[in-house]
């Protein structure tokens, strides 16, 4: 592997795992191992579409789902679930965009499943959360592909919904709006690579914005 290819890797890894993490840290454990076991997975699928050997890769994953899943088998049908769609985002051809997309969705999944596993239930407003902000990034994507007036309208909605369930505050709807300004089909090139980045950010932000209210 690559430099290149390790760097998106642990940036899809990171893109993935941190707000789940960051969120319920008060709930992880270096003892849970079944939770470990979907940390590793997460990095399986992180790397799924970035190596040459994805049926490995995929081997890997599905073992670790397993795992994973032990202590709450309820887990079991959505984490095979992501192995599938990995497997299938690696191993089709399709254009930079609908692979960016299809990860952006893999993501929201993965952060459902992780968040899952520490808390042993979710919320009715955790899934939206992670829904919404990578709806927001899915709109920079095809940003070239929509006329402006419906993209802002479809952010603004984005970020209206947020903000009215309670979820985003003013200073992270601004955030969102200076990345999606910047990280956009409008403004540059479509790569995994930057829009991977932008997701961290997000996360990062609604984290810290959150803890400091």
């Amino acid at each position: 592997m690559t430099i290149q290819k390790s760097v998106l890797t642990v940036s899809r890894f990171i893109q993935a795992a941190a707000l789940p993490l960051l969120l319920n840290w008060a709930n992880f454990s270096f003892h849970d191992w079944p939770f470990l076991a979907l940390i590793g997975l997460t990095i399986a699928l992180a790397a799924l579409a970035t190596t040459a050997r994805p049926g490995t890769w995929t081997i890997a994953a599905f073992t670790l789902a397993i795992i994973g899943s032990s202590n709450q088998w309820a887990l079991l049908p959505l984490a095979l679930a992501q192995v599938g769609l990995g497997w299938l985002l690696a191993t089709q051809k399709m254009s930079v965009k609908s692979a960016i997309s299809g990860w952006l969705i893999e993501v929201t999944f993965i952060q459902l499943m992780l968040s899952a596993s520490l808390t042993h239930g979710l919320t009715t407003l955790v899934p939206v959360v992670f829904a919404l902000i990578n709806a927001l990034l899915l709109l920079s994507v095809w940003a070239d592909q929509l006329p402006l007036w419906a993209l802002a309208v479809l952010i603004l909605a984005g970020l209206g919904t947020g903000y009215w369930l309670q979820q985003f505050t003013l200073s992270f709807c601004a955030a969102v709006l200076v990345v999606l300004s910047v990280l956009n089909t409008r403004r540059i090139k479509a790569t995994m690579l930057p829009f991977t980045w932008a997701g961290i950010a997000l996360s990062l932000t609604f984290v810290l914005i959150r803890i400091h209210g």
